[in-house]
């Protein structure tokens, strides 16, 4: 009797063996199938991730695409239409309106106005989007204002060119301001080293290299023009005077 228990007891054991290594077998297949679930995850996260930051730069790269080919446009439709129209001026032609309006069309700028020089100073000679205080003097002085500082010293100035002055000049600068309103940057017409006018414009990105390089290809036109104007009057003069 004891030999049998002795064998059945015997017997349990491989069963008890075998029931443990097969449940170590099916441990050990879980955690396998789980680091390749986890890595397969991991995997897929990593190629969620990289595409969509081609999409990025993918929309991106088709958003720089856009803005060159409105550049393109201006400069192959735009600038040409603008420089024939500048030079095929009538002596008594307004060159500020016309700027005015290359402005409005080219940059969809929502206010402007153009300064021009003439003996008496820079005076109005088109605005855009702006209603012009009836007290507001039509002709001021250079240096007087933001405007005639920046046909002063003859070069763009912005308004945080402007925070940069030292605070007695810039104070000077806001007690002769001839308009209430104040525009986002003023870019002198020069012609030679004399200031021909100023272009004040609020409205589109002047950050944006492509509106900066616009604006100055259109101030450069302009300032031409308004030379040839003015030298067809001077021969005009010299010719009545002869």
């Amino acid at each position: 009797m004891i030999i049998s228990v002795v064998e059945s007891h015997l017997a349990v054991w491989p069963l008890i063996g075998g029931t443990l290594s097969t449940g170590c077998l099916l441990i050990a297949l879980w955690l396998l199938m789980s680091g390749f679930r986890r890595q397969e995850t991991a995997h897929h996260e990593e190629e969620i991730s990289s595409l969509e930051t081609r999409v990025h730069q993918l929309a991106e790269s088709l958003k720089e695409t856009v803005q060159e080919r409105d550049h393109l446009r201006y400069l192959t439709i735009s600038l040409p239409g603008f420089t024939r129209r500048f030079t095929h001026l009538k002596r008594n032609e307004n060159i500020g309106n016309i700027l005015v309006e290359a402005l409005r069309r080219s940059l969809q700028c929502k206010r402007a106005l153009v300064y021009l020089q003439t003996k008496a100073g820079l005076t109005i000679a088109g605005s855009l989007g702006l209603q012009v205080p009836e007290k507001t003097p039509c002709c001021i002085k250079e240096g007087e204002g933001r405007a005639g500082w920046a046909a002063k010293v003859l070069v763009p100035m912005s308004q945080a060119d402007f925070n940069r002055l030292p605070p007695f000049e810039l104070a000077k600068i806001l007690d002769t301001e001839p308009l209430a309103e104040s525009f986002d940057a003023y870019v002198p017409l020069v012609f030679d080293g004399q200031a021909l006018g100023v272009i004040c414009i609020s409205g589109p990105d002047l950050l944006d290299p492509h509106v900066k390089s616009m604006l100055s290809a259109l101030a450069n036109i302009a300032s031409l023009a308004i030379e040839k104007q003015r030298s067809r009057i001077r021969e005009n003069v010299d010719a009545s005077l002869s």
